[in-house]
């Protein structure tokens, strides 16, 4: 968010961070449900989004194995991890609510042609989803100061 750091997913199950001036890695953040060697080979929890929060504070990814999961940056905890798509989660976006906890609102969609938006206070319940598209959706959108939601399908349309 201040442009110190970038942040990107393996294939591997992770979320690695580098220092944007040095390269230099800073953190890695595990995708791993329960002990497994991340490095051996890809597999079901390749991590095709990254986004960080409003305020820096977080990072979330959504993996191909349908889950979303939010990290802590300073403990590199995860804080959330919620199961929000039968199929791969392909972008992950977080959400401006006015008058609102700016952390408390993540927007996913995936493969499944679903949009959830979960609200991370409690632990990523998803309040409210759609099917937006008639094939998977491939990206979401949020403009910064009003949460409104954009999405691009594999159905070739644009949504606003």
């Amino acid at each position: 968010p201040d442009a110190q750091f970038i942040a990107g997913g393996s294939q591997f199950g992770s979320v690695n961070v580098w220092d944007a001036t040095t390269a230099l890695k800073k953190a890695t953040y595990s995708t791993s449900d329960g002990p497994k060697n991340i490095k051996a080979k890809p597999d079901a929890r390749m991590v095709m989004s990254v986004r960080y929060g409003l305020d820096g504070s977080q990072i979330a990814a959504g993996s191909s194995d349908g889950k979303v999961r939010v990290f802590d940056v300073e403990t590199s905890a995860a804080t959330m991890t919620t199961k929000a798509h039968s199929m791969s989660v392909r972008s992950v976006e977080w959400l401006f609510s006015p008058g609102a906890d700016s952390r408390s609102l993540l927007a996913s969609c995936g493969e499944d042609a679903l949009i959830c938006v979960h609200d991370i206070r409690s632990n990523g319940s998803v309040i409210a989803s759609w099917r937006a598209h008639t094939g998977a959706v491939l990206g979401i959108g949020a403009a910064a100061q009003t949460g409104i939601l954009s999405s691009c399908g594999s159905d070739g349309v644009v949504k606003v």
